[in-house]
């Protein structure tokens, strides 16, 4: 799922007032820039604000800008199931530290340590947060309960992340038939990161994989080899078991070929997800 690369540019729009003065991203100007978008965002009365690019930016509870960070929508979830989120995020946030883009990121995952949670780029940089979460609550579709991809004002995400989850092979019964096993699915994730080892696991950056993915949103899809990039980025982020989650919850394969969406695929619940043999 990756449209919160557009996350650190749709910020500079938060506002139509803000002049280019207020929307300088350079290091020493990051923190009036936050500054200023958090009293645009809280100006709107709204706890999110979503702009034309589809981003969601919103503020978490420390008052720190935040993308991705919602929580499962409350038609897709089981009513006895309890969800919390993580209130120890975003330490090392891109929208406040803007230099972390060029940092490699598997420098951002910390194994838990006496009362301390694990951590990793998901959780300090404040983007995707929801991938935090989705682990925090060991729950495989946490993430992809938190967005409907039909009320994006841009269809070509969902052209982008369909072919994206594809070329990972995120589409298949293999892992469709862990989506409700959190353990198996993080041993499913786990495989995948080892069998991409050299790709994700030394220096890999924001920078480098923004790169990738503008790209291919020019395009309007991945190249496989695009694709499986960023299928590697989200090992090095901390886990890609959230974009499998999203991926298996979201898309499938149709008989004529083409991607479908939730109920264009045949059996789909939006509390239980997507039927395998499709």
């Amino acid at each position: 799922m990756k449209r919160f690369f557009a996350a650190l540019a749709a910020l500079l729009g938060l506002s139509h007032g803000l002049s280019a003065a207020e929307t300088c991203l350079d290091a020493g100007g990051s923190q009036n820039l936050v500054q200023t978008a958090v009293r645009a965002l809280k100006g709107t009365g709204s706890d999110i604000q979503r702009n034309q690019t589809g981003v969601d930016v919103s503020i978490d509870v420390n008052g720190r800008l935040c993308s991705l960070c919602g929580m499962p929508l409350p038609e897709r979830t089981d009513r006895s199931r309890r969800y919390v989120q993580r209130s120890d995020c975003g330490n090392q946030s891109l929208f406040e530290h803007p230099e972390n883009k060029k940092k490699p990121l598997v420098q951002f995952t910390r194994a838990a340590n006496g009362n301390q949670p694990e951590t990793s780029a998901w959780c300090e940089l404040n983007s995707q947060k929801v991938c935090a979460d989705t682990l925090y609550n060991k729950d495989v579709l946490y993430q992809a309960k938190s967005i409907d991809v039909r009320k994006e004002p841009a269809v070509h995400w969902r052209t982008f992340d369909s072919h994206y989850c594809d070329q990972n092979g995120w589409l298949s019964d293999d892992y469709r038939a862990l989506q409700h096993d959190f353990a198996a699915m993080t041993v499913k994730a786990e495989e995948f990161c080892n069998s991409r080892r050299g790709t994700w696991d030394v220096n890999m950056t924001w920078d480098d994989v923004e790169k990738v993915d503008q790209r291919g949103r020019k395009r309007g899809a991945p190249t496989p080899e695009e694709g499986r990039l960023l299928g590697s980025w989200t090992c090095a982020m901390g886990s890609p078991l959230c974009d499998i989650g999203y991926c298996v919850y979201t898309y499938c394969r149709k008989a004529d070929g083409s991607f479908g969406t939730y109920d264009d695929c045949e059996g789909w619940d939006p509390v239980k997800g997507m039927p395998q043999g499709i």
